[in-house]
């Protein structure tokens, strides 16, 4: 079968391009043909500048997708880049939702931003009709529903458990973010008010935070593992996520978290509700993290067999392949 995955970049240090190394990888196993196509090495015409200034870069997708969509049996196509495909057999992968971006983080924004990310939630809700929609959380899900996007079904995101496991390194008495700096949608406010409060926080992220916070850097994935497990816990109080990888990764290596009720958020809550904070003021924080800590080992072996039976690279392969074949059947 020749699959054609939509996206906007071929490589890119970001969740959207981890998870398309994984589907890849899913459906070259399974002997399938797979093909980019992104933005990449595009001309841009001074009228596809005009085009792009309303649409975006899925016009550039579409039009290149235009020109060979009769070579494939399905078609996968991440958010808004399912915009200007009428391939009968496409797949739309939500990864998050501009709705859920303005309105969680509207504090953040000016007017001409916000009216940005309506207009680009207009595109994603147009791209996904007539297409068998599906997201990776329960919490985009609920987003894109409430803004008239019929979603088909959940497939969250797996693990690389064989890679992100518990090691037998001797443990600091630190707690870890990791993500980019964005300070209001990470909440790097909390992050610093922890640790007025005395927490010792590190952080992997792109740009140096508040004194008060470590400062470990960017670090590459495959040097993660080992970095998660010299600390005690991850704190992620991310004010917007769709299906983090941070706090997977993370429990993967025995690693207890706390985290805020978005993304992941509501469906961990539902098994361990000791790792999920409803709000965003520290003291809240600090009563999960000291819970946990009263109970460590019993916890640290809750988030890796949190892993194991719900985000595992089998189960999310095993899903994924289901689906190619229901689609492709339809």
């Amino acid at each position: 079968m020749k699959i054609a995955l939509i996206t906007p970049y071929k490589n890119f240090p970001g969740g959207v391009e981890s998870v398309n190394k994984i589907l890849i990888e899913v459906f070259k196993e399974a002997n399938h043909q797979v093909c980019l196509v992104t933005t990449d090495d595009y001309k841009i015409s001074f009228l596809d500048k005009i085009f792009i200034k309303f649409i975006g870069l899925p016009y550039i997708t579409m039009k290149k997708f235009k020109k060979i969509q009769d070579s494939f049996d399905v078609v996968i196509a991440n958010g808004e880049f399912g915009f200007g495909v009428n391939h009968p057999k496409t797949i739309n992968l939500f990864h998050g939702s501009y709705k859920g971006l303005r309105d969680y983080l509207k504090k953040q924004y000016n007017f001409k931003q916000y009216l940005g990310l309506t207009k680009n939630a207009y595109i994603q809700k147009i791209g996904a009709k007539n297409k068998y929609v599906v997201t990776v959380s329960g919490f985009v899900k609920s987003i894109l529903e409430k803004d008239g996007i019929k979603v088909n079904e959940v497939i969250s995101n797996c693990i690389d458990t064989d890679k992100f496991k518990p090691m037998n390194i001797e443990k600091n008495d630190k707690y870890i973010f990791v993500g980019s700096y964005n300070y209001y949608a990470k909440g790097f406010d909390i992050l610093e008010e922890l640790a007025k409060k005395g927490l010792k926080i590190d952080c992997v992220t792109n740009k140096k935070p508040n004194q008060k916070l470590g400062y470990l850097g960017s670090i590459k994935n495959e040097d993660m593992p080992k970095i998660y497990n010299q600390y005690k816990m991850l704190i992620f109080p991310s004010r917007f996520e769709g299906m983090p990888m941070v706090p997977l990764e993370a429990m993967a290596c025995g690693l207890p978290i706390v985290m805020s009720n978005v993304g992941l958020g509501p469906e961990l809550k539902k098994k361990i509700p000791e790792f999920v904070v409803d709000g965003w003021e520290e003291n809240l924080f600090i009563k999960k993290i000291n819970l946990i800590e009263n109970n460590y080992e019993y916890y640290s072996k809750k988030a890796r067999e949190y892993i194991l039976k719900y985000h595992s690279f089998n189960i999310y392969k095993e899903k994924w392949l289901n689906l190619l074949e229901r689609v492709t059947n339809a």
